[in-house]
């Protein structure tokens, strides 16, 4: 097994009435299959990011990130009922980052898309959770 540290830091002095300063680590367990960092470039055709075919039952960690020099944004969504830009669930704007658990079935299998005659490039891990 590996772990995959996650830290989240949220900071602001002047967007919230008070003043708010939290960070939060996580050690994600990472079993069985993992993706590696991959990178791709998406276009308007729904990209599988799927290593495995599905998620497995214990569902997986995953990473997004797109790319900076991005011209337009990169959708991220479930592929089972036919991705769109409309259906997807995250939308990256160049230099974006997304990390999330992700389901557990291949009901929850990932895909990315970007909008008609428009083209992007992600990175992205997708590793198997810890039963």
């Amino acid at each position: 097994m590996a772990t995959l540290k996650s830290t989240l830091k949220i900071e602001s002095t002047d967007i919230f009435p008070t003043p708010v300063n939290f960070t939060q680590i996580n050690n994600n367990t990472v079993a069985g299959d993992f993706s590696g960092f991959n990178t791709i470039d998406v276009t308007s055709t729904s990209t599988k990011l799927n290593f495995l075919g599905a998620i497995g039952v214990t569902g997986a960690y995953v990473y997004v990130e797109a790319k900076t020099t991005n011209l337009h944004p990169v959708y991220v969504g479930l592929t089972a009922t036919g991705l769109t830009t409309a259906t997807a669930a995250i939308k990256l704007y160049p230099g974006d980052i997304a990390f999330f658990p992700a389901g557990n079935n291949a009901a929850c299998d990932l895909g990315s898309i970007c909008a008609s005659s428009q083209t992007g490039t992600i990175s992205y891990f997708i590793g198997e959770k810890a039963v």
